[in-house]
């Protein structure tokens, strides 16, 4: 059985936090939580964790809040043991697949080396939270998500990285839940308000970087069909 964990970068949401964490446990995956916020820290450390139904097995604390590309990247550096690495957030739900762990698995033990693109239920054109093999971050020397990005655009960077180098596999039979407030329809707290600050700068960098890729890339993406592989 493989080690699948999911990194949780989170702060100032500390009770929806939970419910997310709780529910990366339920359906089997080790949980890594990094925060800078005291109050989150206070509720999944050992002291109140058990009163919660929370065992975290990994739990990161910076005193600074930084960026997804960054939060990422230290956690799968950080972690020792994973075989597969979920990039999570505190807004990913792992959705209603009760085999969805078995599903990952099925696909990683396929992907090798390469980048894995599931759908999130909201922006499926893109792995907006993609899985990483433990191949794929040795052959990528653990340069996985561009820290020059301040919040956006981190998974496109990535998806064209990989693109570039006919290394995506995409499997949509995996399906997460990710209830961002475009999806939720509830308002934009201090998060996605320091997120979408920085857009015009994530977005300038980005295509300054991509413009003169050619645009045939999407042709090497491998589809990977969970329903057929089971019936071979």
């Amino acid at each position: 059985m493989l080690n699948i964990t999911i990194g949780i970068p989170t702060g100032q949401r500390t009770a929806q936090a939970i419910e997310v964490m709780k529910a990366w446990q339920e359906y089997g995956f080790n949980v890594c939580v990094l925060t800078w916020d005291q109050n989150t820290v206070d509720a999944v450390g050992p002291c109140l964790r058990s009163s919660y139904g929370i065992f975290i097995d990994h739990l990161i604390f910076d005193r600074q809040r930084r960026s997804f590309a960054v939060n990422q990247n230290k956690m799968m550096k950080n972690v020792p043991g994973w075989d597969v690495w979920v990039c999570g957030a505190d807004d990913l739900w792992p959705g209603e697949q009760l085999d969805l762990r078995d599903r990952i698995e099925l696909v990683a033990s396929h992907a090798g080396d390469k980048l894995i693109w599931v759908g999130d239920g909201l922006f499926n054109a893109q792995p907006t939270h993609p899985i990483i093999t433990r191949a794929m971050y040795e052959a990528e020397k653990g340069n996985i998500f561009d820290e020059g990005f301040l919040h956006n655009y981190t998974d496109t960077d990535l998806f064209m990285r990989m693109l570039l180098k006919k290394k995506v596999i995409q499997c949509m039979d995996i399906m997460l839940d990710h209830r961002h407030h475009m999806k939720t329809r509830t308002d934009k707290d201090d998060i996605y308000l320091a997120g979408d600050a920085s857009m015009p700068l994530d977005a300038a960098r980005y295509h300054n970087k991509y413009k003169n890729e050619p645009f045939n890339i999407y042709d090497s993406i491998e589809v990977f069909d969970i329903e057929e592989t089971e019936t071979e």
